[in-house]
């Protein structure tokens, strides 16, 4: 008798709070997958992936685009298909248990199991709209203008002769802040950055010849950052990451050297030599030199007395690499550098500054 009276109980319980559960969690649903629609809508792009601290870009009078250091709640599409699709889901199994077909109570189970999961759509986008959009004027994915769009004074290769600059050895600023590489993806129908860090290397600078300049650049693939953890996972894998720990771009001299309409400001080509996964190729890249005026030093907290920011880009064609080309929509990504670079310091070895953070 216990015991049927404690089974009695408990089905009266479930026939009361059961729909209660349910419709709640119905309107649960509507609600989140409507505010996951709006804030993708607000965004502005086309994301697959939720990204719940997404970095972008915004502008800096010295150093160009530059990546927030605040992070936003960045929705993707999968979010918003699980929860439509286990609202639509939910929905239909109400139906039948409600239409008493076969099984009809199994279906009312499942419904209202699956309603409780859509208390929690509307949390993300909830907190995604409580942390407010980006600043005016930024940007999901780094601009790929090219950096030698600026006007040329003359044609490449017709000046300057020298640089006002120190004839020595330069390395990257030891400032994270001041570095940015950034291989520029489109793979799964949407367009990603990949981050690598620190930048490590040197410009041996000849400014009375700027044209046997030369330089090696590099990064650890394992640093490799695109805003997705499983996703960055991957692309450590594809870079094969625990076997080549280093990605190269070298130059053993610059192809043209020209001024430009803005102060201070020089373009210069030159082909590249990238070694990728124990391969090498050679790719042409176009590039810009900016020597930093005194208050733009104070402004980037330089102690030195003379900065250079040097910027690159190149394309690079993936059938080319050891990567599968199969991961990608395009047949070639994009690969962008800038970095703050001062003289080398003479006091310190050369493998402390190799291995400076």
């Amino acid at each position: 008798m216990k015991n049927e009276a404690e089974s009695s109980q408990r089905s009266t319980l479930y026939k009361v709070w059961a729909p209660r559960i349910t419709k709640a969690g119905w309107a649960f649903g509507v609600a989140g997958v409507a505010l996951w629609a709006l804030r993708y809508l607000v965004q502005g792009t086309s994301q697959v992936w939720t990204d719940t601290a997404r970095a972008l870009y915004v502008q800096d009078t010295n150093l160009g685009w530059v990546p927030t250091s605040e992070g936003w709640i960045w929705l993707g599409l999968e979010g918003l298909g699980v929860f439509a699709g286990v609202l639509i889901g939910s929905l239909f199994m109400g139906w039948l248990g409600w239409r008493g077909v076969r099984g009809s109570r199994v279906f009312k189970v499942l419904g209202t199991i699956s309603a409780a999961v859509l208390f929690v759509a509307p949390v993300l986008p909830a907190l995604a709209f409580i942390g407010g959009m980006p600043p005016s004027g930024a940007v999901a994915v780094l601009p790929q203008a090219s950096p030698a769009s600026a006007e040329a004074v003359g044609r490449p290769g017709d000046g300057p002769l020298a640089l006002p600059l120190t004839a020595r050895r330069w390395v990257p600023s030891p400032n994270p802040e001041h570095i940015l590489v950034v291989a520029q993806l489109t793979a799964g129908g949407e367009i990603f950055d990949a981050k690598f860090s620190p930048l490590q290397g040197s410009i041996d600078l000849k400014p009375e010849a700027p044209m046997t300049t030369s330089f090696t650049l590099g990064a650890d693939p394992a640093s490799v950052s695109t805003g997705i953890p499983l996703r960055d996972s991957h692309a450590r894998g594809y870079l094969e990451a625990e076997t080549h720990k280093r990605i190269e771009v070298m130059a053993g001299g610059l192809e043209s050297v020209s001024a430009t309409t803005t102060p201070d400001e020089y373009i210069w080509t030159a082909t590249m030599t990238i070694s990728l996964m124990g391969r090498s190729l050679k790719v042409p890249a176009t590039g810009k030199v900016r020597i930093l005026p005194a208050q733009a030093r104070k402004d980037l907290q330089l102690t030195v007395s003379e900065a250079m920011v040097v910027e690159g880009a190149l394309d690079v064609t993936i059938a080319d690499t050891p990567i599968d080309p199969e991961l990608f929509d395009t047949k070639s990504f994009s690969l962008t550098f800038r970095a703050v670079f001062v003289p080398e310091p003479s006091d310190l070895p050369q493998r402390l500054i190799d291995n400076a953070p």
